[in-house]
């Protein structure tokens, strides 16, 4: 999937318009990929946010690795804030939660999680050393892995400033094919 143009949407890598534009719904682009064989089978999605919870459901089998950049933290997310992010990014669809019967999964369900926690615990916003810590981390890990990159990272996070650095980093994984998406009005 590509952004064209803000008016025309989303559409497909082989050119194809997906149907109702920009004003597409979560369940219709899951139905749109479910038709056409869509699932993002293949693909690793980074989430660099506040950790994950390893034990939720959605992410059984899905974590391909997860690593802390917070000095003296795990990767446990105790914000929640990554663990809500990875789901919307490419949880499993699951049975047994408030809401399953309305939970379809997410975007991806068949891409593997590579999880980055760079939120320290108590904390809402990212610590800006971590995050580029774990970019270049990103970037070391695809030189290495050539086989199952990483090809999606989700930078969606506040930070108190803008930073140069982290804009570095960004531009190389971009610069090297890699999608970077970063939230807006995140403070930062």
């Amino acid at each position: 999937w590509k952004l064209d143009h803000w008016s025309r949407g989303l559409i497909c890598s082989n050119g194809d318009d997906v149907p109702d534009g920009p004003a597409l719904s979560t369940w219709q682009l899951q139905d749109y990929q479910l038709k056409n064989g869509l699932n993002g089978e293949g693909a690793v999605v980074a989430i660099v946010d506040s950790g994950i919870n390893l034990e939720h459901t959605a992410f059984s089998q899905k974590i391909l690795w997860a690593q802390s950049f917070v000095p003296g933290e795990g990767v446990v997310d105790t914000l929640g804030h990554g663990t809500m992010c990875a789901g919307i990014a490419c949880g499993a669809q699951f049975e047994g939660s408030v809401g399953a019967e309305e939970w379809i999964g997410g975007i991806a369900p068949g891409a593997k999680l590579a999880v980055c926690k760079v939120v320290p615990d108590g904390s809402v916003q990212a610590d800006l050393a971590a995050v580029c810590e774990a970019l270049d981390f990103i970037q070391n890990y695809n030189t290495q892995n050539s086989k199952q990159p990483v090809n999606v990272v989700s930078l969606s996070f506040g930070t108190p400033c803008f930073n140069r650095d982290i804009c570095s980093r960004v531009h190389t994984l971009a610069g090297k094919g890699v999608i970077v998406v970063c939230a807006a009005s995140n403070e930062g």
